[in-house]
């Protein structure tokens, strides 16, 4: 096993998992999520408590966390990937295992593995940890893996959610990932909606009916925060900005827009222009 050393913010992280029993880690790409989570997992275990840790990840990920937590963490973890397997796993010795995310579907949407499930958590009563790694693929409040979930969600005492993306093209996606662990924060994501985005209607000029909605704006961003911050962990420190010193003539400033596309205001393509 390599000695691994936490970075100051990586431990802050192991920290909050250990105070916050549903918890969500909003973190940069690159900064060490997944050493984060073995480690979160690790304390829990060490602090007795939780008996068991169920790590669910994207397919492409699993061969990373097998390596990873037999490398850096020291444990040794079997890959579950039926039914049958996690039933076992709920009942016997085994500390620690791996799933991937489709194994949702596979139970939540079977009724006879809920009721089996259901049956082991009243009788035996294990504090089990949920640990999920790119969160953000079950944010769809109406996709089939996020109701799966829902449905077998009463297994976990804690949930711990990992992702860079909170959200991706509207604020409204990370209302799917919050519901998962705090499906009752906000009554309906309609209420999310109207306390954090402005949206226009747009409507047909010959019927006079609702064509579509557009969404233009996001509002009470101050607000929100304060509402997630009690669960949930930030890591976006500022990437400092990299300067590339360059000329230009008159014959390549087409380029040069090009180039500083994005960064340049009209007003200051429009001095270069007038050159």
């Amino acid at each position: 096993m390599s000695k691994v050393v936490l970075r100051d913010y990586q431990e802050e992280a192991v920290k909050f998992a250990i105070r916050v029993p549903k918890s969500l880690y909003c973190m940069r790409v690159g900064s060490g999520k997944t050493i984060c989570a073995m480690f979160s997992a690790r304390a829990l275990m060490k602090r007795k408590l939780a008996d068991k840790i169920v790590i669910a990840c994207t397919a492409t990920a699993t061969n990373v966390f097998i390596e990873d937590l037999q490398e850096k963490a020291g444990v040794r973890v079997k890959l579950i990937e039926n039914s049958d397997d996690f039933i076992d796993f709920m009942t016997n010795n085994s500390k620690i295992c791996l799933i991937k995310h489709s194994m949702f579907e596979k139970i939540g949407n079977d009724l006879v593995y809920l009721k089996k499930l259901f049956q082991i958590v009243k009788t035996n009563r294990p504090k089990i940890t949920l640990i999920i790694d790119e969160a953000h693929k079950l944010q769809n409040t109406e996709g089939v893996g996020h109701e799966a979930f829902e449905r077998m969600s009463f297994t976990f005492d804690r949930v711990l959610l990992y992702t860079a993306t909170p959200y991706s093209s509207c604020l409204s996606q990370f209302y799917g990932l919050i519901h998962l662990i705090y499906p009752k924060l906000w009554k309906n994501k309609r209420e999310f909606f109207d306390n954090y985005i402005d949206e226009i209607t747009i409507r047909d000029p010959r019927t006079g009916r609702v064509a579509r909605k557009e969404k233009i704006a996001y509002k009470n961003l101050k607000q929100f925060r304060e509402k997630i911050l009690p669960f949930t962990y930030f890591y976006y420190p500022p990437i400092p900005l990299v300067h590339t010193y360059h000329t230009t003539t008159l014959d390549d400033y087409t380029e040069y827009d090009s180039l500083c596309q994005g960064i340049l205001t009209d007003e200051d393509k429009a001095k270069i222009e007038g050159i």
